[in-house]
């Protein structure tokens, strides 16, 4: 019962156009959500927090629910960064290490000049 619930509330996730890629990523955030419940509940069990098999299976459902949709929105997040990325022309790319590079070459040489010690020989 809880299984078919969990089916309802996710089934409608996706984080890829293309089909077969969404069901690849969605069973691997379903199989890590799964291990984590599992090893929490199990925690659980082992440190006498809770007891009985009902309880188990509700909290580890639940447990499972809440880090699935977790590390889905992680996922979607860094799928957006990615495209986001992805989408910068390459002439923008090469401007900006070349920034990056400037500044760090200025910030070296005024660090050699700055700290620089004058040896004075007599």
């Amino acid at each position: 019962m809880l299984k078919l619930l969990f089916e309802f509330l996710t089934s409608s996730f996706s984080l890829s156009e293309n089909p077969i890629s969404n069901y690849i990523i969605m069973a691997v955030v379903g199989y890590i959500a799964f291990l984590m419940a599992y090893n929490i509940v199990g925690w659980f069990y082992y440190t006498d927090i809770i007891e009985g098999k009902g309880v188990g299976q509700i909290l580890h459902w639940v447990i499972r629910l809440f880090i699935f949709v977790i590390i889905y929105l992680i996922a979607a997040v860094a799928i957006r960064i990615y495209k986001w990325v992805m989408g910068i022309p390459m002439y923008v790319w090469w401007v900006v290490m070349i920034i990056i590079i400037g500044i760090i070459l200025i910030v070296a040489i005024a660090n050699l000049i700055l700290n620089r010690k004058d040896k004075v020989i007599k």
